[in-house]
C-alpha cells in the first residue's frame, strides 16, 4: 500500500462513518481489510501502523478536519470527523508524505 492509498483511505474511512466518533483501531481495521496495510502487531496487541497513523490523523487534527475525542485506556485513542468539506479541502491540497510502512 502506497502513501497516497493510505491517505485516500484514511478520508474515506473518517467521510463513510454515520458515527463520528472512530478508535484509531477501527481505522487500522479498516486499513489492514481493505487496502492490504500489513497486520502484525506488538505483543500489547496494538497493530504496528497504529504510530503511523496517528502521525496522519494529527494532521488531519491540525488542519480542524477532526478533533481528540479521548483515550480510551493507554491503548487506543477516540477522534471525532468535523465536517466533510475539510477533508475534500485536504486531499486537493495534495498527498502528505506519510508512509504506514514506516
Amino acid at each position: 500500500m502506497d502513501t497516497i492509498s493510505s491517505e485516500k483511505g484514511i478520508v474515506e474511512f473518517i467521510q463513510n462513518r454515520s458515527n463520528p466518533v472512530f478508535l484509531v483501531s477501527e481505522l487500522c481495521q479498516y486499513l489492514i481489510k481493505n487496502l492490504q496495510a500489513p497486520s502484525d502487531k506488538y505483543q500489547s496487541g496494538k497493530y504496528k501502523i497504529y504510530p503511523n497513523v496517528i502521525r496522519e490523523l494529527e494532521l488531519l487534527l491540525n488542519s480542524g478536519s477532526l478533533e481528540f475525542a479521548g483515550d480510551k485506556g493507554i491503548q487506543d485513542r477516540y477522534y471525532k470527523k468535523i465536517s466533510k468539506e475539510t477533508y475534500t479541502t485536504e486531499i486537493e491540497s495534495g498527498p502528505k508524505q506519510i508512509s504506514l510502512f514506516d
